[in-house]
């Protein structure tokens, strides 16, 4: 049984991790919940419980907004890891509420409604 206090969405984008492990690298976003998400790590191997920093961009491009997304890895798999969202200020929770709501509003690509920067 599932435990999400929120819908996922797929949305496959890309993001740049900040890792203890691994310092900084891009990675694959394949869904999105304001609870959490999954990530592909291109074969690199996270541990559990690592924290972790998503680099990301919420917005048109007129209307950008810039956030750090604070998570922890809780699943790890073969093709990436299952990341839990840690200390999610409101407006950050607010802002993927909108891009969340809007991606099951309309059928337009959501990489142009959420941007993720890769270094």
């Amino acid at each position: 049984m599932e435990h999400r206090w929120s819908e996922r969405k797929q949305l496959p984008a890309r993001v740049t991790v900040h890792s203890r492990v691994d310092k900084s690298f891009p990675a694959i976003l394949r869904d999105l919940s304001l609870g959490g998400a999954f990530i592909e790590t291109a074969g690199r191997s996270l541990p559990v419980n690592e924290p972790l920093v998503l680099s990301i961009v919420l917005g048109p491009d007129g209307d950008r907004t810039y956030h750090r997304l604070h998570a922890m890895v809780v699943r790890a798999a073969r093709d990436g890891v299952g990341l839990m969202c840690l200390d999610c200020d409101t407006g950050t929770l607010g802002e993927l509420r909108a891009v969340l709501d809007a991606a099951k509003a309309t059928s337009v690509p959501i990489r142009e409604k959420l941007r993720l920067i890769v270094s």
